[in-house]
């Protein structure tokens, strides 16, 4: 998954581009599509819990380090999406609110 999010990313574009160097990907028609998208990347995988109220406190500490990555957003939101990204980094969210989060992203491009 992290190669799909290297071909794709737009915030590094040109250092992942190195990474295709000389490969066969890098000769093809597709090859344009490199560092053209967004790419929201969310591993779940080290997440350990052994309650659900542990696991609900992991995954808002994931997600909540995960949209600090987008802060440069909050000039393009309208007010009540700032309120609820500022409210998901400061992990003051509940579930409810994590599932539409990411909302946010599809209504403004990265």
């Amino acid at each position: 998954m992290s190669m799909l999010k290297y071909f794709f990313d737009i915030t590094k574009a040109n250092e992942n581009k190195k990474l295709f160097k000389n490969l066969y990907i890098e000769k093809i028609e597709s090859f344009k599509e490199q560092g053209q998208y967004p790419v929201i990347f969310l591993s779940l995988k080290d997440l350990k819990a052994s309650t659900w109220e542990e696991m609900e406190k992991d995954i808002k500490s994931t997600i909540a380090r995960l949209f600090s990555e987008y802060k440069y957003l909050l000039n393009d939101l309208d007010k009540f999406d700032t309120v609820t990204f500022e409210n998901i980094i400061m992990k003051n969210t509940n579930v409810e609110d994590l599932k539409e989060a990411f909302k946010i992203f599809n209504k403004n491009t990265i």
